[in-house]
Order: structure tokens, then sequence, then C-alpha cells
């Protein structure tokens, strides 16, 4: 032995192989008996349940999960307090049993996704004596329907719990309208959902709860960007994350940055998005239990690679994020996978493009909007291969799936990759559209492409003047971080490759994580007092 501990379990195992089962429970009690004065909660819980003291042992999970809480090992918290809720449950004490299971169902839902939720919850509802903690029951279910994207039963959640009990304690009301706004949020109900979050966040600001108060301005800054409000979302977003790290929630700010991340690049400010989402890596990867936000993270950090025409990196990144999906998460391996796809497709690397896309339409319950975007790349494949006639089927297709409530985004990029199939004058009125649409909603990133696709065809048009002016807005846009502007004279060609899909010059690659992470804990701790 080394101190208190084998040198290795497999000498543990033999030493417990070697005695009976009732010297094994009096040498486990005798261990938690020094463990309880020693104070070692994860150390305590194991002795006293091998040594058959369940009743004795609860405390100790119980004090587990808060230790596993505090360092962010929320696989383990959720462990600890799952044996203390069952344990509990046995000796019949169903309220603390409720309490243990809650927390477990919280702590758990940031990490897996898999059915042992639906147990959980399963079980506060078997063990729910009051409407009080009823109306609980159905707010897990609510964040776990949320977290599973099955957005319609998650609003029939939270409305359950609301109109369970009129005169609901304020927090649980607060809790249950703000799993209401996310779940009409995920049904693109954005005015709805704001609506809907209003009443959580006065209520989280009257009782103090700073913590709330940081995550529904988080939200808020969702919702407001899915509604194309992105200046309302940036500032939402940016309180979030500044309240979340003065309470010292690292993961809380990490899932923050993340959308602050894709809120900064869809208004064309990516080499800061790009920054945001290498803090969250960061943060990632020095914790236990992010596994959820790791591969979002890593899937919007491709896309901000893309976007600064970083295609091998981008192409990597997403690589890790499909590696970290279990094969029976099919929608989320799929966002992760048309991400590849538009890499492969921009590189050129079309070799079974068209298998890997007929796979993604195949996966069961695949969302509209992603089933959108893999019909889209499907049509540009084609034109990319000079199959004319399949592309104008699938875009036909598309343009009959378009409703008043579509993403203006997916309009752009159906306009965009359409045009260069259309006659000049109707291209040029699809470009037109799209830079009506990119205007109207500050989508600078995509009001580049549609300047930058506009100048081509009126350059093919032989009109090189207007082609210039095009090309100077949208260089004028570009920002010195993103991409040179070229300097060459207003004559011939080159002048329009300043905007060309691929920049001439590469930009300077950004700090590492790790230099990212030395400089971000150096900021904060020049703002600590």
């Amino acid at each position: 032995m080394r101190g208190e501990r084998f040198q290795h379990d497999l000498l543990l195992e033999g030493v417990l192989n070697a005695i009976g089962s009732s010297v094994q429970r009096f040498l486990h009690r005798r261990c938690a008996e020094f463990l309880e004065d020693s104070g070692d909660p994860a150390r305590g819980r194991h002795a006293l349940a091998r040594g058959w003291r369940r009743a004795r042992a609860i405390p100790w999970w119980l004090r587990a999960t808060d230790d596993a809480q505090r360092r962010y090992r929320l696989q383990e918290a959720s462990e600890f307090a799952e044996r203390a809720g069952y344990a509990l449950e046995r000796l019949g004490n169903t309220d603390d049993a409720f309490d243990a299971l809650e927390r477990a169902v919280n702590h758990r839902v940031a990490f897996d996704l898999t059915n042992h939720l639906e147990t959980l919850t399963d079980a506060l509802f078997r063990l729910a004596r009051t409407d009080t903690r009823r109306t609980r029951a159905w707010l897990a279910r609510t964040r776990v329907l949320n977290a599973w994207q099955f957005a319609a039963k998650a609003e029939n959640a939270a409305r359950q719990g609301l109109k369970l009990e009129p005169r609901l304690e304020p927090m649980t009301n607060a809790d249950l309208h703000a799993g209401l706004a996310e779940a009409l949020w995920r049904q693109e109900r954005h005015a709805e959902a704001i609506t809907a979050m209003r009443p959580a966040l006065e209520t989280y600001a009257a009782l103090g709860d700073t913590t709330r108060l940081a995550q529904t301005e988080g939200r808020l800054g969702i919702i407001h960007g899915d509604s194309e409000d992105h200046r309302a979302a940036r500032d939402h977003l940016k309180r979030s994350v500044a309240l979340l790290e003065e309470l010292g929630d690292d993961f809380g700010a990490a899932k923050s940055r993340n959308m602050l991340g894709i809120t900064l690049g869809r208004i064309g400010l990516v080499r800061d998005a790009l920054e945001q989402h290498q803090l969250v890596r960061v943060f990632c990867e020095r914790v236990q239990g992010a596994q959820v936000l790791n591969r979002m993270n890593l899937a919007n950090m491709g896309q901000r690679l893309f976007d600064l025409d970083r295609y091998e990196e981008a192409l990597e990144v997403t690589r890790w994020a499909v590696a970290t999906l279990e094969p029976e998460m099919g929608w989320a391996r799929a966002y992760s996978q048309t991400h590849q796809v538009r890499i492969k497709l921009r590189l050129g690397a079309t070799q079974d493009l068209g298998d890997e896309l007929r796979h993604i339409l195949g996966v069961p319950g695949l969302r509209d909007d992603m089933r959108f975007d893999a019909l889209l790349l499907e049509a540009m494949l084609h034109v990319h291969l000079g199959r004319a006639e399949q592309a104008r089927a699938i875009f036909d297709e598309l343009r009959a799936q378009l409703r008043p409530d579509t993403r203006p985004f997916k309009r752009i990029e159906l306009h965009l990759a359409a045009a260069p199939l259309e006659p000049p004058e109707e291209a040029l009125e699809l470009t037109r559209s799209a830079l009506k649409l990119t205007q109207r909603f500050q989508l600078n990133g995509l009001h580049i492409a549609a300047l930058t696709r506009t100048a081509q065809i009126h350059a093919s048009l032989g009109d090189l003047e207007c082609a210039f002016q095009h090309t100077s807005q949208a260089c004028e846009l570009l920002e010195p971080s993103i991409a040179p502007i070229s300097t060459a004279p207003r004559s011939g060609g080159r002048t329009l490759n300043c905007c060309a899909p691929r920049v001439t010059r590469r930009p300077p690659i950004p700090a590492s994580p790790r230099e990212l992470g030395a400089r971000e804990g150096k900021r904060r701790r020049a703002a600590s007092p």
C-alpha cells in the first residue's frame, strides 16, 4: 500500500476476493468511520455504501454532489445525487428523495441526452405528493424535452406546470416561463418567446437571483438573434457573460460565449466570434460533463473557420465534433455532418458527397431546417458537377418550401446558390433580392457574399464599372482582421479578386487555446479587486 491506498486496483480486488462478504462489510464500516472524521465526501460515500449502511451514506452522497458541482464534475454530481435519491426512496423519505433526483436531472441534462433522463423524470412524478412538487416535476420534464428539442412537447409540459397550481412559488413560476419561452423559441415563435421570457426576467431581478438573471439574459440574446435583431442579441449575451463571470459560473459563461460567437459571426465580426469559440473550447477541455456544449461549440467554431476560408482547419474541427457524438444521436450527427459536406464542397472534394447527403436526408426525425440545408447542398453539388437540371429541380423544391416565417438567411443562401444557373438578368434579380434581405436584417457576412455574387454577374456581362462598385462596397465591409482590402488599380479583373471566395493573403492565425486561456486569466485577474 501507499499511504491509505493500494498501489493498484488489482491488488485491492485480490484482497477483497480473498475474504468473505461479512468481513468485507466490517472493514468497509471501519474505513467509513475513519473517513467520516477525515471529511472526504467522495471516499466516505463509497465505504459507507459498501459497508451496507446506506442511511449513513446518504449525507455523504449529497455532500459529494455539492463538491462535484463546485468542481464542474457534472457526471459525478448527477450520479451521487441519483444514488442518494433512490436510497432515500427506499427509506420512505419521498420528499428528500424527490429533491435529490431533481438535482440529478438538472446536472445530467447538461451532458447526457439519453433515455436515462426520462427514467429520472418518471421517478419525480412517482415521488411527487403535492401540487408544488408535481409542478417541479413538470419543470424537470420541460427542461429534458427542451434539451431533446421536442419543442411542442416541452411547451405542453411547461403549460401543464403553469396551470397546475395558480399561485405558484415565484421562482418555480419564473422557471416554467423560461422553459416555455425556450420551447416557443424552438418552434420559431420568437415574439411569443420574448413575451413569455419577460416575467422570468422580472422575477429573477426582483428576487436578486443573479444566476438565473444572467442565464435569462443569455436566452433572450439567443431569441433576439433568431428573430434577426442581432444588436439586441449581442447586448443581452454580453450582459450574460459579464454577470456569469462575476458569479464565477464558468460553465454558464461558456454557454453564453458560444452563443455570442454565433451572433458576432452573423453580423460579420468573424475573428471576434472565433475568439469566443476558442475560449469555450479551452473551458470544455478542462472540465468533465461539458460534452453537449463542446460538440455544439466545435460545430460553430468550424463554421467561423469556414467563414475565414480556413477550410482544412474547419474540416478538422468538424470531424472532432462528429467524433464526440453517440451513434444514436442522429439529428445531432447530421448537423455536424452537414457542416462537413459544406466544407468538402468548397474544397472541391466531391467524392462520396452524394452518399453523405443521402445519409443525412435519411436520418429519422431530421428537423425541417436541417433538411433544407442538406437539400441546398445537394443542389450546389449538382451545380458543381455540371448537372443543371437536377440542381434546378431541387431549387424549385426548396422555393416551394419557403414560408412567411422562413429565416431570411435561408432565402438569401437559396437566391445566391441558384443565381449561377439563371440568365444574367434573372440572376441579378435574385442577387438584388438577397441584397435587400441582408441590408434589412444587417447580415454583413451574407451581404458581402451577395455583393460579390452581383459583381461576378456584372463582370460576366462586361459591365466592369458596376462590378467594381459592388466589389468596393464588399471590401469596405471587410474588417482588416478578416481579409486584406485590395489596393489594385481600377482596371481589369484584378480588382474583383479582393472579394473572391478565397482571400489572397491568409489572415494571421489566432492565438492557440492555451494562449487564449492565459490571456483570459490575466484579464480576469486584472479586473478582480
